[in-house]
């Protein structure tokens, strides 16, 4: 077979092939950071040696650019009140930082804003006296390995964004929140260790900073906060197997939203609830509960579900459902399942006046230090729950209205049952001592 290719064809197969990506030295081939960006094309790394760089670097506009340290490569703030960030990435596509650290700095270490597909990699930030890093108007942002210590303020912050993955991220010492996310949808947050925060350990917006939907938390470690565990406003989001230690107000609370599911969570020694629910339609399922300051599930709005959690060694109530706030607040219809309640201080299961239309099925329920099951609505069905050794009633029906069947309670300190308001459906359940009226 002949050898021979065409001189043209030549030409266009030279011309066809993609520019051979280039590696730009700091300080070997250029003097500064900035310059060697400047010089960088697409597919380009910027590559910085070992030593310390005061200096402010922007990329701008650039396209598949790395800009990665080698040995220890530190920046530290420049132009004396660092108000500038060492590193700020702004309408660029497909930039990584990757291996640097963030040293020093007197105020955010990392600026991103209106930039796409953005990774920031094993980057190290340390006694920074604003925030670690702050994302704004982003897409496709990816937080991954990078480890944050002494941050007087945040360690990180996302503002209106979306496609956001943290992931496997170490965060100690923190002044405020360790992860703050507002206003922004798909989150995911993953395997990542905190320790010691002075505010929430995840916050995923309040108050005014708008709702963040359809965020997942996983596998996360959170011990030592100044205000809750995980702190979550929106919907359609998952919280699943994080273990919380230590929160100063409560381990996850969710301030509204609908959709939202928390399951097999572990949440340990709060100074508040252990778990607030609020909004609609939730999915609390498997979760572990132990040592509140106060209740370990409060329940509010409506429709939610508490499926076999176990709950122990609670302050005040085991799960409360309290009456709905003023206004047109929607309240009851929740479903209360194969719960377990142990050691509880007040009553094990409350239902407040105005949270009527409540399932109650196959509740455990063991040494309380009030009632039981206390019942202040009307509409509730109540079906094979036990109760045992509680201080006061084992079942206080403070309502008429409700339906009780193959129920059981023994070994209550007051009456297994107590019904002082009458007008209650009872059908094949065990009581060894009743008080009806």
């Amino acid at each position: 077979m002949s050898a021979f290719r065409p001189l043209g064809l030549t030409v266009l197969l030279c011309l066809a092939a993609p520019a051979a990506a280039d590696t730009l030295r700091v300080p070997q081939d250029f003097d500064t950071i900035q310059e060697a960006i400047d010089e960088a094309g697409a597919g380009d790394t910027v590559l910085v040696s070992s030593g310390t760089y005061t200096q402010s670097v922007t990329i701008d506009g650039k396209t598949d650019l790395e800009l990665r340290g080698k040995g220890a490569a530190r920046l530290e703030s420049s132009f004396g009140g660092g108000a500038v960030p060492p590193v700020t990435v702004s309408n660029s596509t497909g930039v990584t930082i990757s291996r640097l650290r963030f040293e020093l700095t007197t105020g955010t270490a990392l600026l991103v804003q209106s930039s796409d597909d953005t990774t920031i990699d094993r980057c190290r930030f340390e006694t920074v006296g604003n925030d670690g890093i702050v994302a704004d108007d982003c897409a496709g942002l990816t937080i991954t390995r990078c480890r944050f210590d002494s941050m007087a303020d945040d360690a990180i912050v996302i503002d209106e964004s979306s496609d956001i993955v943290v992931d496997r991220v170490r965060i100690v010492n923190v002044g405020e929140d360790a992860v703050e996310v507002n206003n922004s949808e798909d989150v995911l947050v993953d395997r990542c260790r905190i320790q010691d925060v002075g505010g929430d350990g995840l916050q995923f917006s309040t108050g005014e900073d708008g709702a963040t939907d359809r965020v997942v938390a996983t596998r996360n470690r959170i011990k030592g906060c100044g205000d809750d565990g995980i702190d979550h406003m929106g919907s359609d989001s998952r919280f699943e197997r994080n273990v919380i230690r230590d929160s100063d107000e409560n381990g996850i609370d969710i301030d509204s939203g609908t959709g939202n599911e928390l399951i097999r969570n572990t949440i340990v020694t709060t100074g508040d609830q252990g778990i607030v629910i609020e909004g609609t339609g939730a999915l609390v399922e498997r979760n572990v509960v132990r040592q509140t300051n106060d209740d370990s599930i409060e329940v509010r709005g409506q429709g939610h579900v508490l499926d076999r959690n176990k709950l122990s060694k609670s302050g005040d109530k085991g799960i409360n459902i309290p009456a709905p706030s003023e206004g047109p607040v929607l309240a009851g219809q929740h479903m209360l399942l194969d719960n377990r309640l142990a050691k509880i201080l007040d009553d094990a299961i409350l239902v407040e006046v105005g949270a009527d239309g409540c399932a109650l099925d196959g509740n455990r329920i063991k040494a309380a230090g009030q009632d039981g099951i206390d019942i202040q609505s009307t509409g509730n069905d109540l079906t094979d729950n036990r109760v045992a050794k509680v201080g006061q009633h084992g079942f206080n029906m403070e309502s008429s209205g409700n339906t009780l069947t193959g129920n059981r309670a023994k070994g209550s300190g007051g009456f297994d049952l107590q019904d002082t308001a009458g007008g209650n459906t009872y059908t094949d359940n065990t009581f060894q001592t009743e008080n009806i009226e």
